[in-house]
Parts: C-alpha cells; sequence; structure tokens
C-alpha cells in the first residue's frame, strides 16, 4: 500500500487504520530547491520532524528511509567526506543543503526505537530509457558548459549523475531491506 500526502497534515493522519499498518517508510518530501525561498526550514527541517514525532508512535513501523542529499558536505573542496562525519565547520552554498544536513542527525532521536536509514543521492537527472529534456534541474549547468565549450571546474573531477529510475530502484531496495 503506497499513501501519498503532505507533511503539514500528516498527523491528522495518525489514526487512520491504513497509517496504523505502515511498517516502512521512504520519505523523500522536501523543498528541493536552490533558490532562497523561505520555506526551505520550515519544510525540511520543521515539518520533517513532526512527521517523525508522529512516524515513531506507528504500532507497525520497521523502517524509515530519508532521502538527503550528497551535497550535505559543503564546500569540502579537496577533502575526504565520510559517511558518518562531516567537517565541523560547513559552508553551505544554499539553505536546502543546510535543511538537509540540520534534519539527518534529529532522526534517530526522534524516531526512537525505528532503524533509520539515510540516502544522500548526487545528481539525478533524466531516465535511463527515455533521457533528459530540458528542463530547470541541475543538468543546466551542463547544457550550459556544452554550450560555452568551457569547463569551470578540472577535468579530472568526477561528479556523480544518475538517472531517476536507477535511484528509485536503489531507494526501494534500501527501504525493504531487511537489515
Amino acid at each position: 500500500m503506497i499513501l501519498c500526502g503532505d507533511l503539514q497534515h500528516f498527523a491528522e493522519l495518525q489514526n487512520d487504520p491504513r497509517v496504523q499498518r505502515i511498517t516502512h517508510i521512504l520519505h523523500a518530501a522536501a523543498l528541493a530547491s536552490f533558490a532562497w525561498k523561505p520555506e526551505i526550514w520550515q519544510v525540511n527541517v520543521e515539518q520533517t520532524s513532526q512527521f517523525a514525532r508522529v512516524v515513531a508512535q506507528l504500532p507497525a513501523m520497521q523502517r524509515f528511509l530519508h532521502v538527503g542529499t550528497a551535497m550535505i558536505s559543503g564546500d569540502t573542496t579537496n577533502q575526504h567526506v565520510h559517511e558518518t562525519q562531516f567537517p565541523a565547520k560547513v559552508r553551505h552554498f544554499v539553505p536546502y543543503t543546510k535543511s538537509k544536513a540540520e534534519i539527518e542527525p534529529l532522526l534517530p532521536t526522534l524516531l526512537g526505537r525505528i532503524p533509520v536509514v539515510i540516502a544522500r543521492p548526487s545528481i539525478v537527472v533524466g531516465h535511463s530509457r527515455t533521457g533528459c529534456s530540458a528542463s530547470p534541474s541541475i543538468f543546466w549547468v551542463f547544457r550550459m558548459i556544452h554550450a560555452a565549450k568551457r569547463v569551470p571546474f578540472k577535468t579530472t573531477n568526477q561528479v556523480d549523475i544518475i538517472p531517476v529510475d536507477f535511484c528509485a530502484r536503489a531507494l526501494i531496495t534500501l527501504t525493504l531491506a531487511t537489515e
């Protein structure tokens, strides 16, 4: 069963028998914008915290997968970033990455007994079969580089770009995994 809704009103559904039977959550709700929108903190931190508090009370819950972002590490040029450790002073590029970095360490406490898995996809663009049409997504940067015939970074740098269907399959697998 898949239930769709929003973070702000999830608590209203807490006593719904369908919600009481939820065993696994793939939490991908967020305001994922690189623009300076004031609602980013409210949605990504405050409403996600409220959502986690309600989920923690669901009797059948077995696993909670939170979709974060690889950009949580901020400006860490020339630094090796470990999955569980981030530099103490990180300069975030935009409020979105700061909000995602802020909510991650709160989730285990908010969810208590429920195992929390964090997935941090890098750049998710296009589809493995249908490709990527022009869009306002992050892929505009690569289109601009191609058009300008200039690269604003070292050509030896590596960037992770995966199609959305690969990412979706991986997230579902991680959500339903038993360990």
